[in-house]
């Protein structure tokens, strides 16, 4: 999955937003390697991927305005979700939290169901505009009768 995100992220983003796909077995690790990059002033959201596609929803782990954001950015992209908050078994939330730097963790079923196509689809589609939205500066609120952005790619 990690790969298919690379490649279909959009050129013109690379400019204005940086994007680490990274798989690792142990995320204290990279936390520790990686904890002097976050303190730059850059906005920095940690997705942590969990068996995504697998089952017949995504699960949006988290507490704080980082997990609203991004199920706020999953219904809006009409996506199935719930919300949960992190349970002990999150140690890659924890890793990450301890440092000072939001994460959300995207989870499916765990067990030996297969991987819906549809929903894997979904889950990339909500770590791009998820990255995207989380980049971009707030933008004024829409006027009396407008409707929100549906997609920073798609605006109206």
């Amino acid at each position: 999955m990690l790969v298919e995100l690379a490649k279909s992220w959009p050129a013109p983003l690379r400019d204005r937003l940086e994007l680490w796909l990274i798989a690792t077995p142990e995320s204290a690790d990279l936390a520790r390697a990686f904890s002097d990059r976050w303190t730059d002033g850059k906005p920095t959201l940690v997705l942590s991927l969990d068996a995504p596609g697998v089952g017949t929803m995504i699960r949006v782990g988290g507490r704080g305005p980082s997990a609203a954001f991004v199920a706020d950015v999953a219904k809006s992209l009409w996506l199935p979700h719930e919300t949960r908050p992190f349970v002990r078994s999150d140690r890659a939330a924890a890793d990450w939290k301890v440092r000072g730097v939001p994460v959300v963790s995207l989870s499916g079923d765990h067990g030996d169901g297969p991987i819906d196509p549809a929903l894997l689809a979904g889950v990339s589609q909500l770590v791009h505009e998820s990255a995207m939205r989380w980049g971009k500066p707030p933008a004024a609120q829409p006027g009396p009768g407008a409707s929100a952005a549906r997609s920073s790619q798609n605006p109206g």
